[in-house]
């Protein structure tokens, strides 16, 4: 509260349960590791662009079908 960041307790406590609310749906991340996957997430999508949405859940598709074809034939 003294940097001025936070008006009241009720404020730090708030951002401290969401801060942990955050670490168990995101998983534990070394020191400054998420922030290093979501810059290079951001540096491929400025190299190489995104995929339309239903591009990409027919690409999944087709790896899924592929896959479980090479597990059926080792079977």
């Amino acid at each position: 509260m003294n940097s001025g960041k936070y008006a009241t307790p009720e404020d730090v406590i708030t951002a401290a349960i969401l801060t942990l609310e955050q670490q168990e749906r995101f998983g534990n991340f070394a020191s400054g590791e998420l922030d290093r996957l979501l810059a290079e997430g951001e540096q491929s999508i400025e190299q190489e662009g995104t995929l339309d949405g239903d591009e990409a859940l027919r690409n999944r598709r087709e790896r899924r079908a592929r896959a479980r074809k090479l597990f059926k034939r080792k079977q």
